[in-house]
């Protein structure tokens, strides 16, 4: 299996918001990607756009999930301020 990152631009979690692209180990966009972020004891989610591109509502520590047919699910735990790639 292939893994998922985001990346290669770093992921800024600011204020409400959590941004980034998703790409793949060889460096390709990944559109229609999967990426929740489990916050407040709840799941919530999007999927990347065309671009591999996302937003979400975001404050505080939490845990992300990057999913994608076709590649290995991945997941971090994010900060405030914290630049992921």
């Amino acid at each position: 299996e292939t893994t998922l990152s985001i990346g290669p631009a770093p992921v800024v979690a600011e204020k409400s918001s959590l941004q980034g692209k998703v790409i793949s180990a060889q460096g390709e966009v990944i559109p229609n990607a999967s990426i929740e972020i489990y916050q407040d004891n709840r799941w919530i989610g999007v999927t990347t756009d065309a671009d591999g591109k996302f937003s979400l509502p975001y404050s505080g520590a939490a845990e992300i999930r990057i999913s994608s047919i076709g590649y290995q699910t991945e997941r971090k735990q994010i900060k405030t301020n914290q630049y992921l790639q």
